[in-house]
């Protein structure tokens, strides 16, 4: 492979054409440090090798076989191309079965040593159908270990991701480091290089947990950095104060056909002090349902009206932007 950098567009990767470089373009990938991010979705432990007489029906499991036989057929009536194989190992012999895949009888040959991991079925004999499969090597990536399973389309399988993503993680370790060393150190998580190669080719569940917590940590992290700086940012922008008028507040309150709780005249209060200050208001008015939200929104709004500004009310549908518009007309009168 040649000499790669993480900005370099996927297309530089043996492998990968102008084509699956326009697939991977619309799931977001674009450059090889995209692609080194691009996660599995979740693993399936293939590690535990077992010997074919010790298979049962329903199990998942890799076994290490020889192909005694393999060849390409065609089913009688959905005419569909399959590559049938018979494989053994000292134990016991196994069918295996690929359907729509007639090349694997092309790829594998009679003698091969390979790695089969799947579900075991019994359908007239133990068989496995369309089972990953793989030489046998001294480092699998689709068998014979945790498999990672990435987020897949048409065109776009985790059979060929792996090899694509493999050969790239030694870039890890140029990947910047975006959590503080006290954080890393106070919590013992993985650096994000290591993180990054043990969540596609992990080397146990312990190593991929410990991966996976370090991620999801970085995510919610990355979050609460950006909504800071965005909340710094809105503060660094200008807005009309909108100064409180004590006798608006007291007349809109003694006109309502009810009283407010303690707990809507606090949250109407923070308000109303909040749109009296030079910058933007960012605030979550939070409540159940029937809980005098509206009423609380009502009451800012028509604080607003009175200065001499326009306020606006959203809602999510048409029938619901209907019945607000009902309540604050009923509570405005």
């Amino acid at each position: 492979m040649p000499r790669l950098s993480l900005d370099d567009p996927v297309t530089a990767i043996t492998g990968i054409n102008t084509a699956y470089g326009g697939k991977l373009e619309r799931v977001g990938v674009k450059t090889v440090r995209d692609l080194l991010l691009y996660f599995p979705r979740k693993h399936r432990d293939f590690g535990n090798v077992t010997p074919i007489a010790w298979v049962r029906p329903g199990m998942q499991t890799t076994v290490r076989a020889r192909v005694y036989h393999i060849a390409r057929q065609l089913t009688p009536r959905k005419h569909m191309q399959i590559a049938r194989a018979t494989v053994s190992d000292d134990s016991g012999q196994l069918n295996v079965v690929w359907f729509n895949q007639p090349y694997i009888a092309n790829y594998l040959r009679e003698g091969d040593q390979i790695f089969l991991a799947g579900e075991v079925d019994l359908n007239g004999g133990l068989v496995m159908k369309n089972p990953e499969y793989e030489k046998v090597s001294s480092d699998p990536s689709h068998a014979a270990r945790i498999v990672p399973i990435y987020p897949e389309t048409r065109g776009l399988t985790s059979r060929w991701l792996r090899p694509k993503i493999r050969p790239l993680l030694w870039l890890a370790d140029q990947l910047d480091e975006v959590l503080p060393a006290e954080i890393l150190a106070r919590r013992g998580f993985m650096p994000r290089a290591a993180a990054v190669k043990q969540v596609h080719f992990p080397e146990s569940m312990e190593a991929l947990e410990r991966a996976r917590d370090r991620f999801e940590f970085e995510e919610i992290f990355l979050n609460q950095v950006a909504v800071q700086q965005a909340k710094r940012a809105r503060k660094s922008h200008a807005a009309d104060p909108i100064p409180f008028d004590e006798a608006t507040a007291r007349a809109f309150v003694a006109a309502l056909p009810f009283k407010l709780t303690n707990a809507q005249r606090s949250a109407a209060w923070q308000i109303l002090k909040d749109v009296a200050r030079p910058e933007p208001m960012n605030r979550l008015l939070e409540g159940d349902v029937g809980s005098g939200k509206t009423v609380v929104a009502a009451m800012a709004m028509h604080h607003v009206a009175r200065a001499g500004f326009q306020s606006m009310l959203l809602a999510p549908t048409e029938i619901l932007a209907r019945q607000h518009a009902d309540v604050v007309e009923s509570l405005l009168r």
